[in-house]
């Protein structure tokens, strides 16, 4: 719910812009339909979901873990590298993304790659926007599922104090 409202928030802030509020609330039902869609399994319409955004490169990292679901791993990787990019460009760090770029790694199968993303995250420092311990936090993220039994990922989450 944080993040919903943290995108409402940035909507708003927007103002008035190219887009009406309006085309901005459609993007984000199409948004969350397509989340949807991936959390059952269903791939296609997923993608059929983002073809309806008017705006897909505000959509972050969602047309990539689509490109996962549907085998399309080299495509889902070069989203996940052009979007890092764009990323460093606008922000100078990947620092409180690790959630997001994990949620490809994992879906991509490379659950290596995906334990040392959260290693520098929930490993280093606290990951943003976390209101309870990092474990909840981490169980939260239905894409990391592969990760739960993983000695690794289950040590990165246990509760520090």
């Amino acid at each position: 719910m944080p993040e919903i409202l943290d995108r409402l928030k940035a909507a708003i802030a927007e103002g008035p812009g190219q887009r009406s509020i309006s085309e901005r609330a459609m993007d984000e039902s199409a948004h969350w339909r397509a989340e949807l869609a991936l959390l059952a399994g269903d791939a296609e319409t997923a993608a059929i979901r983002v073809g309806e955004l008017r705006d897909r490169g505000a959509h972050g990292l969602l047309l990539a873990r689509i490109l996962a679901a549907q085998g399309k791993f080299g495509a889902a990787r070069a989203a996940l590298q052009q979007w890092e990019g764009r990323m460093v460009q606008a922000r100078g760090t990947l620092h409180g993304l690790e959630m997001e770029r994990a949620s490809v790694l994992v879906p991509l199968g490379d659950l290596e790659q995906a334990i040392e993303v959260l290693s520098d995250g929930i490993g280093r420092w606290a990951l943003p926007n976390s209101t309870a311990s990092q474990g909840a936090r981490a169980h939260a993220y239905p894409y990391l599922a592969p990760l739960y039994g993983d000695r690794r990922f289950q040590a990165l989450i246990k509760p520090r104090g």
